[in-house]
């Protein structure tokens, strides 16, 4: 290796997305995008310039038949000009699009680093393909970071006239993406007809944060809807953006809607004294996100709660369920640490953001569990991989219990960091942790 490559300590990190739409009688129309960060790659100096590249593997197959229908391999490279410019803090956005016959998929991704390949991160999703209906109907929400007329510069991004930059990560506020964007195709609309369509940024409890409206007569039967909201005075955490169409009866005839999340430090949360939170708060959930949410709860919950909800079969009992464990949770009942459900939406946000990876969302792993409990550490340090010792992390909470750190270790090389021994009561605890760095 020359002396001028340079080699990252940092975790690999790489996100990845999709839309769905209307393509034929018999397939949809999926794109894909992916985000990719140049400061956490590793480069090259090659001449005057530092190459690097990355290597995306998308995978489809049918959840039935487990037959594979996509296996697309693309290359990457990234030039920057110098590791210490503004290039290393840029975000990198490309996108591929498939036409995929109806039918129920799993879409496995996953990208390395081509330089260092043990250096991966990898996603997994349920993708239904679905045949469109005869009356009023949407494709999905994309979320953009920019959304113009189109220059015809490139024709990735081009669409209907427009270019469309996607936002992998779907992470907004005002450090990077201050407003929101979307786009949205509708379909077999009545010409000459005019409809409400309505723009909803919706928290964690499904409470409306910010609405707006506006009527359209359109020309045509298949259109493209696009829109933009001011997402930075809101506070940090996951909301979902929706968008319906309403009929001149005032009847909502289609809607789409996509997670997102948002990181506005700046903006304080509501103390808990001013939160109670009751079933309704959860309205408008179905029971699959109402059981997803309980299992993003669960490192907050007793053995005895966990038991109790798999029990639960109506989606009002989930309700009321996710209502009393949360108000105990914020008011430190039976001992409990009190903390927002605001904060802790925050804290998931960045986890699955940060240390997704090998399969598994970014709260399933050691260190989103940690960060979920305990918050941004005070300190982390970072040891990259050497010829003697695997990579590890040391991270110091200095407000809890006068000081406590947690030791985590990449023991298989491939970003997946284990927790080995913390100093924390209640925490997993091995004196002789080290052994594992060999």
């Amino acid at each position: 290796m020359n002396a001028q490559d340079y080699r990252p300590s940092v975790h690999f990190v790489f996100n990845a997305d999709f839309a769905r739409f209307r393509y034929d009688s018999t397939s949809s129309y999926v794109e894909m995008y992916y985000g990719l960060y140049p400061g956490l790659l590793s480069y090259d100096k090659v001449d005057s310039a530092y190459k690097g590249m990355v290597v995306i593997r998308t995978l489809i197959h049918r959840k039935d038949t487990d037959s594979t229908i996509a296996d697309h391999r693309l290359l990457v490279p990234v030039t920057i000009s110098d590791t210490t410019f503004k290039d290393m803090n840029s975000t990198f956005v490309t996108q591929t699009s498939y036409a995929i016959p109806f039918g129920e998929y799993v879409l496995d991704v996953t990208a390395h680093d081509s330089l260092q390949p043990s250096r991966c991160d990898s996603m997994k999703y349920i993708l239904p393909l679905h045949a469109y209906s005869s009356s009023v109907a949407s494709s999905d929400l994309e979320l953009c970071s920019e959304i113009s007329k189109a220059s015809h510069q490139s024709k990735m991004f081009e669409k209907n006239s427009l270019e469309a930059i996607p936002n992998p990560s779907l992470v907004f506020g005002v450090i990077s993406h201050p407003v929101s964007f979307y786009y949205v195709e509708l379909y077999n609309l009545t010409p000459d007809t005019t409809y409400t369509i309505k723009e909803r940024l919706l928290d964690g409890t499904n409470k409306v944060m910010r609405e707006s409206s506006k009527n359209e007569k359109y020309t045509a039967k298949d259109v493209v809807d696009v829109g933009m909201m001011n997402v930075s005075s809101f506070p940090s955490g996951r909301y979902r953006m929706a968008v319906s169409v309403y009929d001149e009866s005032g009847t909502e005839v289609c809607n789409s809607q996509k997670v997102l999340f948002l990181s506005n430090p700046q903006v304080k949360q509501l103390p808990a004294s001013t939160a109670t939170l009751n079933s309704s708060e959860f309205a408008g959930m179905t029971a699959e996100e109402l059981s997803r949410e309980f299992r993003e709860d669960q490192y907050l919950a007793t053995p005895e709660e966990i038991k109790s909800f798999k029990k639960l079969t109506t989606q009002e009992a989930m309700r009321d369920f996710l209502a009393k464990f949360w108000n105990d949770i914020e008011n430190g009942k039976e001992g409990r640490n009190s903390v927002m459900r605001t904060v802790y939406l925050h804290r998931l946000a960045v986890a699955n953001q940060r240390y997704h990876g090998m399969g598994k969302e970014g709260w399933q792993t050691d260190r989103g569990r940690v960060y979920l409990l305990y918050g941004e550490p005070d300190e982390i340090e970072r040891f990259p991989n050497s010829e003697n010792t695997k990579p590890y992390e040391i991270w110091h909470y200095y407000q809890i219990e006068s000081g406590v750190e947690f030791d985590f270790v990449d023991r298989t090389g491939f970003g997946n960091y284990i927790l080995v021994n913390s100093t924390k009561r209640g925490e997993i605890q091995d004196d002789n942790w080290q052994r594992f760095l060999q």
